[in-house]
């Protein structure tokens, strides 16, 4: 599994949490037993429950923004520095050691080279999730949620690895 796939895998078993806390929240009056599992959530009344289950998926959404972006960058460099390793003949050292290390870079690169596999509009979509994961990470964590979902982003994310990998493959 790569990296991108193993963090859509944590949104989506977080998720999953989420949703069973939320639906056990509802639940607790009638299976006094499951308090324990609940936690502090109980303390609250129902209308604070909601609002503090919305509060930790909107955090979670976040920290999926940010992991999917990050898996995402470790299996572009990867199949990047593969893929110009065998346009050009040199090693994957060679083109670690020579190319920027900088996403930015090697997105527009791909997007030069691979025009028909990756549109002007897929790019864009990438630098709006990279300018999102960036805002989250260096500007502030509770800023205002993105417009993009992270099931989006995984789907927008996954389509550039997919063909760089057919492409560096042969």
């Amino acid at each position: 599994m790569n990296h991108l796939d193993k963090a859509k895998a944590w949104y989506d078993t977080q998720l999953s949490r989420l949703k069973h806390i939320q639906e056990l929240s509802e639940e607790h009056d009638q299976q006094t037993h499951l308090r324990a599992l609940l936690g502090d959530l109980l303390r609250f009344k129902k209308g604070e429950r909601k609002a503090r289950l919305k509060e930790e998926r909107e955090d979670l959404y976040r920290v999926a923004l940010m992991r999917l972006f990050a898996g995402f960058e470790a299996d572009f460099k990867d199949g990047f520095f593969e893929y110009i390793a065998k346009r050009s003949g040199m090693s994957k050292k060679q083109v670690a050691e020579t190319l920027p290390d900088a996403i930015s870079t090697w997105l527009v690169m791909y997007r030069v080279l691979e025009p028909q596999s990756f549109s002007e509009s897929l790019l864009g979509q990438i630098n709006r999730i990279r300018d999102e994961r960036n805002r989250l990470a260096h500007g502030g964590f509770h800023q205002e949620l993105a417009h993009t979902t992270p099931d989006e982003a995984y789907g927008a994310l996954r389509q550039p690895l997919e063909t760089l990998a057919a492409k560096a493959q042969g």
